[in-house]
């Protein structure tokens, strides 16, 4: 975290760094669909039958990771949609401190997905990465995600 990595130089206390990061993990969302059920199957996130349904009905599951699991969030029948749903999830936040686009290999979504952000937010710097194999590994080579970090300031300007 660049945030952990700012306070470590500046000189503070490792105990500060732990509570600044422990702070900031509430306000951190991983969001993400997968176009292929295979790879959710083969790690045993879903049931080979419920892969196989899926595929032959051409659902594209969107899933969160929560406290380290990745869970299903809802079920659409397309990328469009999928597309559609991640923006979505990304407006709901009052107030955002910054966003990261994750893509696989063929980044087809990426694009649509970029403009729509850089439209709705032209004052934050939206971030593109590839994701690596650790996750590649559970949601395959050609996901779609969004990171986003939750602003905390604005709780503290509006009272408790």
């Amino acid at each position: 975290m660049v945030a952990a990595a700012e306070a470590a130089r500046r000189g503070a206390p490792l105990d500060d760094i732990v509570r600044l990061v422990r702070g900031m993990m509430p306000h951190l969302y991983l969001v993400f669909f997968v176009k292929n059920l295979d790879y959710l199957s083969r790690g045993g996130r879903i049931a080979a039958s419920h892969a196989l349904l899926g595929s032959m009905l051409g659902i594209k599951p969107l899933l969160i990771v929560e406290d380290g699991d990745i869970v299903p969030l809802e079920k659409v029948k397309s990328k469009g949609k999928a597309v559609e749903r991640l923006f979505e999830f990304i407006t709901e936040f009052p107030s955002i401190e910054k966003i990261t686009v994750l893509h696989g290999t063929d980044g087809i979504e990426l694009p649509e997905l970029l403009h729509r952000l850089e439209t709705a937010f032209p004052k934050l710097e939206v971030g593109v990465a590839p994701y690596g194999p650790a996750l590649a590994t559970h949601v395959g080579p050609n996901a779609l995600g969004i990171f986003v970090y939750e602003s905390i300031r604005w709780r503290s300007e509006a009272g408790p």
